[in-house]
């Protein structure tokens, strides 16, 4: 069996869906680093905070790469404040992010 199709790749974009309106699909859009790619593992490796809900917010906000149709309270640029701002005040958001990430299969080539 050719396995080509588990061949890691680093970034993987999320939907959002909305909570409020039985799941469905929005527009914005939310890309974010592999656990296993190589930049985050710098980046993991160089994070020294010690609780577990502030490291997991740190880290998923340093893996996120860019959005499309964002805003909270008006526009809001991708960087990492903003980010973790995001995740801190959108308990929705964050985990159908981490949800996401968390899955490796997300982050394989894929079959054809």
């Amino acid at each position: 069996m050719d396995l080509s199709f588990t061949q890691n790749v680093d970034t993987h974009t999320v939907t959002i869906l909305e909570p409020t309106d039985d799941y469905k699909p929005t527009d914005v859009k939310i890309t974010v680093l592999s656990a296993n790619s190589k930049e985050y593992r710098k980046i993991k490796a160089k994070c020294s905070i010690s609780d577990d809900d502030e490291r997991a917010i740190h880290l998923l906000a340093m893996a996120t790469q860019s959005w499309e149709n964002l805003e909270f309270d008006g526009e809001l640029k991708c960087n990492y404040k903003n980010a973790k701002m995001l995740y801190e005040n959108s308990s929705s958001v964050m985990y159908q992010v981490l949800k996401v990430y968390l899955d490796d299969a997300n982050f394989m080539k894929g079959k054809g």
